[in-house]
């Protein structure tokens, strides 16, 4: 029997009680949380095989730290899908921002021109985390990794377009995932 390989990923808005009980498992990274009108602080957190209790922690601070979600992406069975851009250097984690930050004004802004002349045409309004992952041994590697997730409204083909140009923008390639969301 093959097992299916998976990621469970935890995106948070910054919260310093979710943050300092995450901490002990280091798995928190910092992160950007960027729309067409705002970038603020989000944490990015790994979800390591059979570690139910960071689940758990993050359930416990929905109230407070909400929206918390979390993405199984991978080999997995859903129509949702999400995409990463990786860019492996780590220091470019602030102009990644920026970037991010302008191309989702743009696309926003013309969408929405398009959208407002001929109805038939998708207004996207794009967002994305932007999470700088810092390796842990000397080993190991650290990039900065873009993360997208699909949008109901948008033809699919239209918003991994969009993504595909983000990555080109930024100096990185696309990845898709077919991705399970649960949100808290």
């Amino acid at each position: 029997m093959n097992a299916k390989k998976s990621k469970v990923f935890l995106f948070a808005p910054k919260n310093e009680q979710l943050e300092n009980l995450l901490a002990q498992h280091n798995n928190v990274r910092e992160a950007k949380y960027i729309t067409p009108h705002e970038c603020v602080p989000y944490m990015r957190v790994r979800v390591r095989k059979f570690s139910n209790g960071v689940v758990g922690i993050a359930r416990q601070f929905a109230a407070s730290a909400a929206p918390i979600i979390e993405y199984t992406v991978g080999d997995v069975e859903s129509d949702k899908q999400v995409a990463t851009i990786r860019i492996p250097e780590p220091e470019r984690f602030e102009e990644v921002v920026a970037l991010a930050e302008k191309f989702c004004k743009k696309v926003w802004k013309t969408s929405y021109a398009e959208h407002k002349e001929d109805a038939s045409k998708p207004e996207l309004f794009f967002t994305c985390r932007v999470s700088k992952v810092t390796a842990r041994t000397e080993k190991a590697k650290s990039w900065v990794e873009v993360f997208a997730v699909e949008k109901h409204a948008v033809p699919r083909e239209a918003w991994q377009a969009s993504v595909i140009s983000l990555a080109q923008e930024i100096g990185g390639e696309a990845v898709f995932y077919n991705a399970i969301i649960n949100e808290y």
